[in-house]
């Protein structure tokens, strides 16, 4: 009998700012150790394995992030460094080496796999999917600041920068675009959720407020997107979707703020689901 590998991209990024794996991997062990986070009460009974990866962080002396490497961000994707170069596929890496393990030890693992993520590694699990849909049959992104990134090259003639779109992302082929378009996808949102990571330091301008997102796709996400997270963003990132066939469910609860327990029935749905298969 077979078992999916589910894999919950960790979002801790206010909690310990260093660049010391040692230390970042004592931290994560005693947060997950406890089996406290949502992800464990979603997988009760669908007791899938869950990999929960340690991605390296990058710091300045002031303890501002340079890389956000959680969030698979443009300057994540595109750093030339051996540590931080493409954690995408330093995921893949892992991902495959945990099934040998758990193989060995008679656990059958799906070659797809599950991937889940919320807030900023909501939209990792996004992106990744659409860079390696061939290996993931479910994604599942909560809290999502009102947008994912566009399967497609260019809006009203405008080629359009990752992570907006993929205009600028030679890998993701057309082959790739239409098996992304056909993996389950489950994003939602609070309507009370107020936190936005693609926020301009003023209401007219196109400087970020935030490290991580950069001037020039905070621009095409404001043009084709709209500044408001959930009246404007929400809803035409939904819209692209629908149009472009895309086999996602968008859900908006009224209550909750920003955090995924507001989900837990509907994701432990979904991984009851993929048991029954």
């Amino acid at each position: 009998m077979q078992t999916s590998l589910l894999i919950q991209i960790p979002n801790y990024s206010a909690s310990i700012r260093t660049t010391d794996i040692d230390e970042r991997t004592d931290y994560i062990f005693e947060i997950f150790k406890g089996f406290k986070s949502h992800i464990h009460l979603c997988n009760n009974s669908s007791k899938f394995p869950i990999l929960y990866p340690l991605f390296p962080r990058k710091w300045d002396d002031s303890k501002r992030e340079e890389i956000f490497t959680h969030m698979l961000s443009s300057n994540a994707l595109f750093y030339n460094d051996e540590k931080f170069t493409r954690v995408d596929i330093q995921l893949i890496n892992i991902i495959n080496d945990v099934k040998k393990r758990l193989e060995s030890n008679n656990i059958n693992i799906d070659e797809k796999i599950i991937i889940e993520g919320f807030s900023a590694t909501a939209k990792f699990a996004n992106r990744f999917t659409l860079l390696h849909p061939e290996i993931v049959k479910l994604c599942i992104a909560g809290g999502i600041g009102g947008c994912l990134t566009l399967p497609i090259r260019k809006i009203e003639g405008e080629n359009l920068i990752y992570p907006v779109g993929i205009g600028n992302i030679k890998e993701i082929t057309d082959k790739k675009i239409e098996e992304f378009k056909k993996i389950k996808q489950f994003y939602y949102q609070s309507i009370d959720d107020n936190i936005d990571a693609f926020i301009s330091t003023t209401k007219t301008s196109y400087t970020p407020a935030n490290p991580g997102v950069i001037k020039e796709e905070l621009k095409q996400l404001y043009n084709y997107l709209g500044r408001d997270m959930m009246n404007e963003r929400f809803k035409n990132t939904k819209k692209i979707y629908i149009k472009k066939n895309v086999n996602a469910t968008f859900k908006i609860y009224q209550t909750g703020g920003h955090s995924p327990m507001v989900a837990v029935e509907d994701i432990t749905d979904l991984f009851l689901k993929e048991v029954r298969k």
